[in-house]
């Protein structure tokens, strides 16, 4: 019995060296789609989690990245980062197709921090190292000019320090009801940088609101090379994809104003496919923007990359052996989550 099973963890781990990971439908459900997340191993201070779009060892494809920074309190445990905001929802086969390159990978780093501790501003540095990390470790595959970063409430405040501590590495910046807005001398040095910012009338924070958002977009807007990649989300009320509030204990949640995310990771649209509800986009040109059924942030996002300037600070050189050690971690990690999710799913 054994000798059987050490036969068939082998075969498995043979078996996802030529089996590329694959995005699976919406319907599939939550947990599926979690799975579809690889654990990965980081020296630099953060934990992640990621989403590989590779379609076999002979896919020479450089892909886009999307890094995800949580809110505050959803890092104290691994991979809780992935139980809210819907960000799973970037590993399905709908979400992968509508980016333009054939897909992109999804980042998602752990801060353990609790409450208004999380991401702090003096953390930069070390969320970059991590990021760096796992740049190099997928030996050449992330495109350099598509590195996107969104965020929502404490991650979205870290997207703005991350976007002004390192303007020339993002080709876009999203924070979604950023708890603290950032300088607006600030936004001078974003202005080849695609900007789209999510804010709510009625948010109980004060400093994420609208009306602290707003002079931020104003000064994007005037400072601005990217006049239509630069746009304001605001809502005038927060529901769920559904059309329902979010509940707590069987009422009303009381910061649910705050939930501006649920538009950005449901791709603009609710779950009966009609645009999401209350909410009003504009550019820099002070266009309104219509969402079509295909297209929402992802169609958007696709189209933005960093401009010549941007790009000619290169990315990182890969040494042959961290190449190679880093493909045999790969291969382990990606064998581990391929094992966990069979005896998951044969439970």
């Amino acid at each position: 019995m054994k000798k059987g099973i050490s036969l068939f963890l082998c075969f498995l781990l043979l078996f996802s060296l030529v089996i590329p990971a694959s995005a699976i439908p919406l319907s599939s459900g939550t947990d599926a789609l979690n799975a579809q997340f690889l654990d990965g191993a980081n020296t630099k201070g953060h934990d992640y989690v990621y989403y590989s779009p590779l379609k076999g060892s002979n896919d020479s494809t450089k892909y886009p990245l999307l890094i995800w920074l949580h809110g505050a309190g959803s890092g104290k445990e691994k991979r809780q980062q992935l139980q809210w905001y819907d960000v799973v929802h970037f590993a399905s086969d709908e979400y992968q197709a509508k980016f333009k390159q054939g897909g992109c990978y999804v980042f998602a780093p752990r801060d353990p921090g609790v409450a208004l501790s999380s991401w702090e501003a003096n953390g930069t540095g070390t969320l970059k190292a991590t990021i760096d990390e796992f740049i190099q470790s997928q030996n050449g595959h992330i495109d350099m000019d598509r590195i996107y970063i969104s965020g929502y409430s404490t991650g979205g405040s870290m997207v703005w320090n991350m976007a002004t501590a390192y303007p020339n590495f993002f080709a876009a910046v999203v924070p979604a009801s950023a708890l603290i807005q950032p300088s607006v001398s600030n936004m001078k040095l974003l202005k080849d940088v695609s900007v789209w910012i999510f804010c709510s009338d009625k948010d109980p924070y004060p400093t994420s609101g609208t009306s602290s958002a707003r002079p931020v977009f104003n000064e994007l807007k005037s400072v601005t090379n990217r006049k239509q990649g630069v746009r304001l989300t605001t809502f005038s009320e927060a529901v769920l994809p559904d059309g329902s509030k979010k509940q707590e204990n069987g009422t009303v949640a009381w910061d649910y104003q705050h939930y501006t995310w649920m538009a950005l990771t449901n791709d603009m649209h609710m779950y009966d496919g009609s645009v999401y509800k209350y909410q009003t986009t504009v550019d820099a040109t002070g266009a309104t923007i219509r969402f079509p059924a295909d297209g929402g942030f992802i169609s958007w996002l696709t189209e933005q990359h960093r401009t010549t300037e941007q790009s000619s600070s290169g990315g990182a050189k890969k040494n042959p052996f961290s190449v190679f050690f880093s493909y045999i971690r790969s291969f382990f990690i990606r064998s581990f989550s391929l094992i966990r999710g069979f005896f998951t799913f044969s439970r």
